[in-house]
């Protein structure tokens, strides 16, 4: 009988499974120059352009404020990254105010508003195995409508995303992105809008995958050194 145990954890033991490795978009943990806009901005705008941080894919990211809408004297929209060493992005609307937070992941230090749409090079998003994108949501208010976009080196594709609750983690999977090639990845933008006065931050934006099988050989050597250390001692050896 206990051989017959020993065949069978020994068969079921042939293959283990490791986490994939997760590719980090955005950790937001290099700290920006807050973006605060108002109805004066011009247009209603303001931005980071090219903002160096290390742990964002490409090496750098862009944030904008648009459609300022609602405010009076004081009034403001507002986006921060690592806002109080929190680690993250935070976005805050005066009372009366309403806007649109834009960030942008496309390699480029100039204009925060424009898009490069292969200023990634092409980056293969499926090597590390991973299937879909994860984002770690601290807070959120209910109707913030979240845009992704995805370019490859030849198309684009949005999909977009309502919250209608709160919310600590979500995934999109690369299936949704109707004719993307995820392992040549031109550029990435999110852009976050809601309803007058909405709050929202994210603490970390990247890529998720299944776990991995791999051979089990180490568990199965591992398993026939005990067998034999075993028999070694019944044979008083």
């Amino acid at each position: 009988m206990k051989r017959q145990l020993s065949i069978a954890l020994a068969a079921t033991s042939l293959f283990v499974t490791v986490p994939a490795n997760a590719l980090i978009i955005d950790e937001f943990n290099v700290a920006t120059p807050a973006v605060i806009s108002d109805e004066n901005s011009p247009q209603g705008d303001s931005g980071n352009s090219g903002i160096v941080g290390p742990t964002a894919i490409g090496g750098t990211r862009k944030v904008n404020v648009t459609g300022v809408t609602g405010a009076g004297d004081g009034d403001r929209a507002r986006v921060t990254v690592n806002s109080q060493n929190s680690g993250r992005l935070a976005i805050s609307n005066d009372d009366p105010v309403n806007s649109t937070a834009t960030v942008i992941w496309d390699g480029s230090t100039v204009d925060p508003f424009t898009v490069d749409t292969d200023g990634l090079g092409g980056i293969d998003l499926t090597a590390d195995g991973s299937v879909e994108f994860r984002f770690t949501v601290p807070s959120i208010d209910q109707d913030v409508t979240l845009a992704l976009t995805v370019w490859d080196l030849n198309s684009n594709y949005t999909f977009n995303y309502r919250f209608t609750g709160p919310v600590t983690q979500f995934a999109i999977p690369y299936t949704t992105f109707t004719g993307i090639d995820f392992t040549e990845i031109g550029a990435i933008r999110m852009v976050l809008s809601g309803p007058r006065a909405w709050d929202g931050s994210v603490d970390v934006f990247d890529t998720w995958g299944p776990p991995v099988p791999i051979p089990g050989t180490i568990l199965l050597i591992g398993a026939g050194l005990l067998g034999l250390a075993r028999r070694g001692r019944r044979a008083g050896t």
